[in-house]
């Protein structure tokens, strides 16, 4: 598979958005209208999207319209802050059971979900089962700095 990367810039943060997902043409990345998609987006901590630590909701709420718009319907945010922060914390502030409710999509505390161990490269690691099962993930990180890396998303 090709990678690529792309960029956008500007301001208004749902024509940016919906701009990089014509680009990716991701609707047919996805393929079949009733695959299971996962949207992850970077809930590190219950924090302002200006402050730099979390996903703007725009970004989430204009690819679920993109998504919806095209057919799709079987969409998931699933989410877990870090060691020592409440996912649902982050919810209620940035307003993800507004979200939920008004696109009709689930909302996933990774943290409450089961798990399932899986060996790569001679590690064994514990993931969610939900992005496990997934057929599409779609990650929306944050580029930031911190404490334990120097750069992270």
């Amino acid at each position: 598979m090709e990678r690529k990367i792309y960029i956008t810039y500007g301001t208004v943060i749902e024509k940016m958005t919906e701009e990089l997902l014509e680009a990716v043409n991701a609707a047919a990345l996805i393929g079949q209208k009733n695959s299971k998609i996962v949207l992850k987006p970077n809930l590190v901590v219950p924090s302002d999207p200006s402050d730099g630590a979390t996903t703007h909701t725009e970004i989430i709420e204009t690819i679920i319209c993109y998504l919806q718009e095209r057919g799709f319907d079987d969409i998931t945010i699933a989410e877990s802050s870090w060691v020592g922060a409440r996912t649902e914390d982050a919810f209620n502030l940035l307003g993800y059971h507004r979200i939920e409710k008004e696109y009709g999509i689930k909302l996933l505390d990774i943290k409450k979900d089961r798990f399932e161990t899986v060996e790569r490269y001679g590690m064994k690691m514990e993931v969610s089962k939900t992005i496990l099962d997934a057929d599409f993930l779609i990650d929306i990180p944050v580029l930031k700095g911190h404490c334990q890396t120097k750069m992270t998303h």
